[in-house]
């Protein structure tokens, strides 16, 4: 029953992406105009929808030890793929707003500390109020930084610093060398300086190359979806075979110090994630509820941590309850804390451009 019950939120995922449910006329005219310059798997609205199925996966990697199963175990796989996608947008995204928004650096920390740390604080106060009920509160709670949070704001400055040095010095060519640079010369130290044996204990040292598939991304994305298109059935299947290769290799190497630990973990994220931009891009459907679902992808991500504190003061549920339950939970909580930051963030921003 708990497989049974455990399945049932891939199932879901599943059909929400594939088969559209009913757009208000008013939102269809909103998506077509947002997306008239890029009709792919990376614009706005294909984005947020993987964005959205992207935590919802991550979710299950975290799930405690004692009601983990084997559905489970195997989504769960695949959640440091789902980071690293998103990180490759955050770094898409930013890097796509510095060349063609002349504004964009001028007003940039006003508009990113907003975003990241108005809902950040908010699920703290989350947490806390659930160590409340769980007898086991810490003030510090409310001013911790989560590992991704810290990992992106330290992007954020790496990113800022070399657009404010490099100004109208240097090619853009240049510029995302650099910016490159920064970003595999942090990922090795965290590899190789932070204790802990998970990527989150070592600031998501394997993840963060999705912030170079992100500057890459933007750089050659036109040429990476005409790849996509070229006798796309032909590349799908050498690409699933692939990543089976890769797979099973990181299996047998993955206790190997860097080249298998490491470098192996970093080429499979990579190869997956083309596999899934190759199978999906043109075949996404949005709908009220993926578009719901990736709007609160961040909240959920930070919050998912806090319904699992919640229901292990809870007794003898089965491990689908639990998962069940929790994931509803999740989204609940990371629901009430979208509402409550969204126009916070949307004032600092407005602020921004009216008050400069």
């Amino acid at each position: 029953m708990s497989l049974i019950l455990t399945s049932l939120v891939p199932l879901m995922l599943a059909i929400l992406l594939f088969c559209p449910l009913p757009v208000k006329r008013n939102q269809q005219i909103h998506n077509s105009i947002r997306s008239v310059n890029s009709q792919s798997i990376f614009d706005k609205v294909h984005s947020n929808v993987l964005k959205g199925l992207a935590s919802i996966i991550v979710i299950f990697v975290h799930v405690p030890a004692t009601y983990c199963n084997g559905i489970q175990d195997a989504i769960g796989s695949f959640a440091y793929v789902a980071v690293t996608y998103f990180f490759m947008m955050s770094a898409y995204g930013m890097r796509r707003a510095s060349i063609y928004n002349s504004q964009y650096i001028a007003h940039f920390w006003r508009g990113r500390l907003a975003a990241l740390l108005i809902p950040m604080f908010l699920c703290n106060v989350v947490y806390f109020i659930a160590d409340l009920i769980s007898d086991v509160s810490s003030i510090s709670r409310l001013y911790n930084f989560n590992g991704y949070v810290v990992v992106l704001l330290a992007y954020c400055l790496w990113f800022y610093a070399v657009l404010q040095i490099t100004k109208n010095r240097l090619s853009q060519l240049h510029i995302d060398w650099m910016l490159i640079l920064g970003v595999i010369v942090s990922s090795i130290v965290c590899y190789v300086y932070m204790p802990g044996e998970t990527s989150n204990m070592k600031y998501w040292c394997f993840e963060q190359y999705g912030l170079v598939w992100g500057i890459l991304l933007c750089r050659f994305e036109a040429r990476f979806l005409s790849w996509i298109h070229n006798r796309r059935f032909l590349k799908v299947i050498v690409l699933i075979l692939l990543g089976a290769v890769l797979g099973i290799g990181y299996l047998k190497f993955k206790a190997v110090p860097f080249w298998g630990e490491y470098v192996l973990k970093i080429v499979l994220g990579a190869e997956l994630l083309i596999l899934v931009f190759t199978l999906l891009d043109g075949f996404i459907k949005e709908n009220c509820v993926t578009r719901f679902l990736g709007n609160i992808s961040y909240e959920t991500y930070l919050l998912h941590g806090a319904s699992f504190a919640l229901l292990a003061m809870v007794d003898n549920l089965d491990s689908g309850v639990f998962i069940l339950i929790a994931v509803g939970c999740t989204i609940a909580m990371a629901t009430a804390v979208k509402y409550i930051a969204t126009p916070l963030v949307k004032a600092i921003r407005r602020y921004k451009t009216e008050g400069c």
